[in-house]
């Protein structure tokens, strides 16, 4: 019969023995979920950081440079740069949500509030912009003839490259946005917060910086400014680039049918022949869609986030970093 102390040391070595046991056998999944939920949002950060560039360096930025005689190839690679950053970092964001099971943004809770972002834009947006940037000219006729149009001096032209980089460099320019938020997703799961919404857990977090609150002021403050400012300009530089096309159908159509090609007058002034023509274009369509979504969702999008930069400056996170 065992005396107490040697059942003791035995249960004790015993514990220890399946306590060492579960360490080298139940850990290393939890260990790569947990890697997972860091650095998976920190990849997909680094994606939009890549559209962010690219909106803002290869299209924002290259406006003042812009001149009549601007090639036509420079206009078609800087759309294919952007557009296939768009792609990537999109796609990636879905395969977080569907495949890595991963949220890569802070203020997203399920995986639905991203796909409803982004395949309207994947399957809707971004595929009518590949007959201009692929050079298709008898898929988009429009567009690329007036690209190709010197009769005017290269006003018109220059002036469609305008308003396209115009208005897709700051529907874009918002990834900026998305970025800061992968990377506050990356901070808070390395300390074991789920929810942005859980601010407890947030004063309790031990390392802030991207969820500090100088940070958190700057991702508000941005976001109303791409929901009440950039939007305005984006929706303004589309209204530009109809007119560029209707100009285009007066003076080259209406140009060509008078010089000869039998095209009545009434049929050259008609606004709703001139609508027809316009929307034999994707680029048009584009246009249109993307005016749509701003006007649907932005004015909500910007109530609420001036309720959440009105939250912000009644509750003070601490400043901790």
């Amino acid at each position: 019969m065992c005396s107490p102390s040697k059942r003791h040391a035995a249960n004790t070595t015993s514990h220890q023995s399946s306590s060492s046991a579960s360490f080298t056998t139940r850990p290393l999944p939890h260990i790569l979920r947990q890697a997972s939920l860091s650095v998976v949002p920190i990849i997909a950060g680094l994606f939009h950081l890549h559209v962010f560039y690219h909106a803002a360096f290869t299209f924002l930025l290259s406006l003042p440079t812009l001149s009549h005689t601007t090639p036509s190839s420079q206009f078609y690679l800087q759309g294919y740069l952007l557009e296939r950053a768009v792609f990537l970092a999109y796609t990636f964001d879905l395969l977080c949500c569907y495949v890595f099971k991963v949220i890569p943004f802070s203020r997203c809770n399920t995986a639905k509030d991203i796909a409803g972002h982004h395949i309207p834009i994947l399957l809707g947006l971004m595929p009518l912009y590949i007959p201009t940037w692929a050079e298709w000219k008898n898929v988009d006729p429009m567009v690329h003839n007036v690209l190709d149009y010197q009769s005017d001096g290269g006003a018109l032209r220059y002036a469609a490259m305008y308003g396209l980089i115009k208005a897709n460099g700051l529907g874009f320019f918002s990834s900026l946005n998305e970025f800061i938020m992968c990377f506050q997703r990356a901070e808070m799961s390395l300390q074991g917060v789920d929810q942005f919404q859980d601010e407890e857990g947030l004063k309790k977090m031990r390392y802030r910086f991207m969820t500090s609150h100088f940070i958190i002021g700057v991702e508000l403050y941005f976001k109303f400014g791409i929901f009440c400012v950039f939007s305005i300009f984006g929706f303004v530089a589309c209204c530009g680039l109809d007119q560029v096309w209707y100009r285009f159908f007066m003076e080259e159509v209406y140009a060509a049918g008078t010089g000869g090609g039998g095209i009545h007058d009434a049929y050259a002034y008609s606004i709703w022949y001139a609508l027809r023509y316009m929307a034999s274009s994707p680029m048009f369509w584009r246009s249109v869609l993307f005016r749509l979504f701003l006007l649907i969702m932005y004015p909500f999008m910007g109530i609420r986030t001036m309720k959440k930069i009105k939250r912000f400056h009644l509750d003070r996170v601490p400043r901790r970093m």
